[in-house]
């Protein structure tokens, strides 16, 4: 069965090069060239193809008239995707005759939509899951191939979910592809009513609203910290990321308002909506990303100070 594999992220890296190691068919691979590593999580594949041998073509537009003729040339049986943002046009969904197999790392037909590692740990789910799925006009609404779960904990962060979703991604994918070969792969329609959405989300969305509670600005903090463009908050003027947070309790926090610094010595806490949260990493835009006690003496942040 003759695979052509299309990939953005290490994610998808991660698959292709497990793919290429249990000696699957992999015909070509197309991925995104250098000027879109500004992206979450950006992957270059070409050192993947120069180890395997396999030809690695390099596009901002799958879908763009020489790409498609590409894929055509290629001739793939199924096209797999993992980790590629864009839409695939219905020229390319009719090439192959196995399908075009999609991926999303959540268990669909709930969080369809944009940036679902993030959204997932904001809202707080304590599982979630990857599923493989067949591609077809509609976004995030083809038939199910196969779904794997896993657990997420209040320490969990974005990077070890990405972690947790690459790694049930890997288990899976050979799977399904073998049962794909074989002709026993069941393919599971989505259900509509049980369907749900997430929106999308820009860097500029990670502003930290300090009124909110502090285990959602400890959710926050987490689904938005590597690989992702991170929760930000401003002082002076100055903007600064914060990259790890915990809960704390804090004796101080009295009637002081939300965003204010509490404690800035050994450690760095600050007035939540209903308690604190202690800052663990943090990085001015510009600067370099240290532990939060290094980073607000350096930026002259006292007590009393307050963020927002």
């Amino acid at each position: 069965m003759r695979i052509l594999f299309v990939g953005g992220v290490e994610m998808g890296r991660a698959c292709a090069e497990k793919l290429l190691l249990d000696k699957f068919g992999i015909a070509g691979i197309f991925c995104l060239p250098q000027s879109q590593s500004h992206r979450s999580g950006y992957a270059d594949f070409s050192p993947l193809g120069k180890k395997y041998g396999v030809p690695v073509f390099k596009y901002d537009d799958i879908n763009h008239a020489e790409a498609v003729e590409k894929i055509r040339q290629l001739a793939p049986d199924v096209i797999v995707l993992i980790g590629w943002s864009g839409i695939i046009g219905e020229e390319i969904l009719a090439i192959p005759k196995r399908g075009v197999l999609g991926h999303h790392p959540t268990l669909l037909p709930r969080h369809r939509g944009n940036a679902p590692i993030p959204w997932t740990l904001i809202n707080g789910l304590s599982r979630s899951g990857v599923t493989l799925f067949f591609l077809e006009k509609e976004i995030d609404k083809g038939d199910i191939a196969g779904q794997k779960e896993f657990s997420i904990t209040l320490e969990d962060d974005a990077a070890s979910v990405y972690a947790k979703a690459t790694k049930a991604t890997i288990e899976l994918l050979p799977k399904v592809l073998r049962d794909m070969e074989a002709g026993k792969l069941v393919r599971i329609p989505q259900d509509p009513r049980k369907a749900s959405r997430w929106g999308k989300r820009k860097p500029e969305d990670g502003i930290i609203d300090w009124n909110c509670m502090a285990v959602y600005l400890h959710n926050w903090v987490r689904g938005l910290t590597h690989p992702y463009p991170g929760a930000f908050t401003f002082h002076s003027g100055k903007k600064l990321f914060i990259w790890k947070a915990k809960i704390t309790p804090s004796k101080s926090a009295g009637n002081a308002a939300p965003g204010t610094v509490l404690e800035s010595g050994k450690k760095l806490v600050v007035k939540c909506g209903d308690g604190a949260l202690e800052i663990l990493k943090l990085q001015p835009e510009g600067g370099k990303e240290t532990g939060a006690s290094s980073s607000a003496a350096s930026l002259g942040l006292k007590k009393g100070d307050l963020l927002g």
